[in-house]
């Protein structure tokens, strides 16, 4: 009997289903296996946890880079050079925010 297309796992009837989007030409097997199987996936989906939490913090300290410097431009208008350069960072710390949200 080849597994149900569902997300994750769940349990009916005493035997174990799994993601067959997950893993190519999954068969119904004894618990044991198809629990390590769905440890990697878990394992797997912790990887991407782990990296959106870190494109989070980044992007949440790129928008706090970009106030001090807007800040900054406000307070040294008389400082053409200093504004000018300001300006350049947002606008880099503006990409990087829209590369890393390509990332994922």
């Amino acid at each position: 009997m080849e597994a149900t297309r569902v997300i994750g796992r769940y349990e009916k009837d005493g035997l174990f289903f799994v993601d067959t989007s997950v893993l190519s030409s999954l068969k119904l097997v004894n618990g044991q296996r198809v629990e390590l199987i769905i440890s990697k996936y878990e394992e797997a989906e912790s990887v991407m946890d782990r990296k959106r939490n870190r494109i989070r913090l980044q992007r949440e300290s790129n928008k706090r880079k970009l106030r001090e410097l807007c800040s900054l431009m406000k307070r040294e208008k008389p400082f053409a050079k200093r504004v000018h350069q300001a300006k350049i960072s947002a606008f880099q710390l503006y990409q990087n925010n829209a590369d890393l949200l390509e990332g994922l």
